[in-house]
């Protein structure tokens, strides 16, 4: 049996049986954890949630970021403006606001970036709020139904291992695996018709934006329309940060959300007449 939990659930297997492993293996970039959870796709369940379509934003408990509060970045001067690049860049020390990965590469520029991305929208006929919506009402819907969420049975392997290493005197190991360890849930509902798994990942700490708007969030996930195939992997504090200045992050970063792959998932967006 493979000892790599990440490389066992790459492989396809149906099977939800936690596989033994090695402390060594464990570790490595989110994204590719990410995409290899992705790929156990357990049976649907047709639970009686009404389509997230027909859900009011009160009924949700969710608003959208009001007009006012949105930013306009390219009425900032040039310092301000390398100062929050400096704030995107990968960052190796202990940060709140900064991220190990990076919002954005070591060579990009912002500005750039935002038209270029700007340009892509406008072409598909949308806004950034259009395609951040959708995502914002999942976390929201994810929020109202967190006790009918699944826990992903993997989830148990993890805390079996940092209680393992425990009971073995291996403190240090034990807090590596603590560290990266994500609680799985996932919930399956219908949007505009079409069945949608969504999962999300609770990581340790929080992630501030680096915009200084207040905005924070910790959790990823991965949204799947099932009737497509076609997924989503990423943070939900990219979703916020999209709504507010149509920044989808970096060309490079790993948790890039690209506007062409999040209207293939949402495929039932139609361009908009604002």
């Amino acid at each position: 049996m493979c000892s790599d939990l990440f490389t066992l659930i790459a492989a396809g297997t149906s099977s939800h049986t936690p596989a033994p492993l090695n402390p060594k293996n464990v570790y490595g970039k989110s994204r590719a954890r990410f995409e290899a959870i992705k790929s156990s796709i357990p049976q649907w369940r047709d639970l009686p949630i009404k389509d997230l379509a027909d859900w009011t934003n009160s009924e949700l408990k969710w608003k959208p970021a009001p007009r006012n509060e949105m930013v306009d970045l390219k009425e900032m001067s040039a310092a301000q403006i390398e100062r929050i690049e400096a704030t995107l860049r990968p960052y190796t020390g202990e940060s709140d606001v900064r991220s190990n990965s990076g919002f954005l590469g070591k060579s990009e520029k912002l500005l750039p970036l935002l038209e270029k991305d700007d340009a892509i929208v406008k072409q598909l006929g949308l806004t950034h709020q259009d395609l951040a919506i959708p995502i914002l009402k999942i976390r929201a819907l994810l929020e109202r139904f967190a006790n009918q969420m699944l826990v992903d049975p993997y989830a148990a392997t993890y805390r079996a291992l940092i209680l393992e290493l425990i009971n073995q005197a291996k403190p240090k190991e034990a807090k590596k695996v603590y560290d990266s360890f994500y609680d799985l849930a996932y919930l399956d509902f219908r949007f505009y018709s079409r069945k949608f798994r969504a999962s999300i990942l609770r990581t340790r700490g929080t992630q501030y934006s680096p915009f200084g708007d207040g905005v924070e969030n910790s959790s990823q996930f991965i949204i799947t329309n099932l009737e497509n195939g076609k997924s989503l992997v990423g943070g939900f504090l990219v979703a916020d940060l999209i709504e507010r200045y149509g920044f989808y992050e970096g060309m490079k970063s790993g948790y890039r959300l690209d506007p062409r792959q999040i209207l293939s998932v949402f495929d039932f967006l139609e361009p908009s007449s604002k």
